[in-house]
């Protein structure tokens, strides 16, 4: 973590980010094309992590538990998936108002956390840099294409689809406890000798740390959006008549 590799990869990631962002919006992608560059991204992250984690044993060959896609950020990929089929357009618009406050906040966090490290001798490293990346990528081009609308009800929403994920992670830990598992990190910190996500005090102080964290960070990213759309609509709202 914060190693020159790890400055190299996230280097990488930034301008793969800023130069996407730039073409997408200097050619105006489609949507739908974006959509399912993304999808093709997400194949790729996720066959790169079939090839690196399956194992063949004497009773056949076995599939790691803790490399299933049920981390926030890999959970992605069936929301990608959903809105691409989804022909209801408020359901689609209400999805990818989700997507974009969890693509931001999960994938930098995840950037920022090499969890599979930063060898680059390793593939799925560099898959897993350019996945994050192109997680942040998307939720960008939603807001700089118009694609959702934050506001306070979005935020509402949004928090409680997010709890509604967090204990859906629960569930699947305790399922999968045997094998170890830590999706969104609700058992244990993603990394050793974190500031403030680390078990020094106890695992319940952790555990309210972990979604103290979550919630100001959501609040981060929702209160510019709420803010500028409060102020549009005043600035709009036609001046009173004496």
């Amino acid at each position: 973590m914060f190693t020159p590799n790890h400055f190299v990869l996230l280097a990488i990631s930034a301008v793969g980010i800023a130069v996407t962002v730039f073409l997408s919006i200097k050619f105006e992608w489609k949507f739908r094309r974006v959509l399912f560059g993304c999808l093709m991204a997400c194949a790729v992250s996720e066959l790169t992590k079939i090839f690196m984690h399956f194992n063949v044993t004497e009773s056949g060959g076995v599939y790691n538990p803790g490399s299933l896609p049920f981390h926030l950020c890999s959970m992605q990929i069936f929301f990608l998936l959903f809105v691409y089929f989804v022909k209801n357009e408020r359901v689609r618009k209400i999805t990818l108002a989700f997507l974009f406050p969890t693509m931001a906040v999960g994938a930098t966090a995840a950037l920022l956390i090499p969890t599979v490290g930063v060898n680059f001798d390793n593939p799925e490293v560099w898959t897993s840099f350019m996945f994050h990346a192109m997680l942040i990528f998307f939720a960008i081009y939603l807001v700089a294409t118009k694609q959702i609308e934050i506001n306070l009800t979005a935020f509402l929403r949004n928090l409680l689809l997010l709890g509604a994920v967090f204990i859906f992670s629960i569930w699947v830990n305790s399922i999968l406890s045997v094998y170890g598992t830590n999706f969104l990190y609700v058992v244990g910190p993603p990394m050793d000798n974190l500031p403030l996500l680390n078990l020094d005090n106890g695992y319940y102080a952790y555990l309210f740390t972990l979604i103290g964290v979550a919630l100001v960070l959501m609040v981060l990213i929702h209160v510019p959006f709420i803010i500028a759309g409060y102020v549009k609509k005043k600035r709009a709202k036609p001046d009173a008549v004496d």
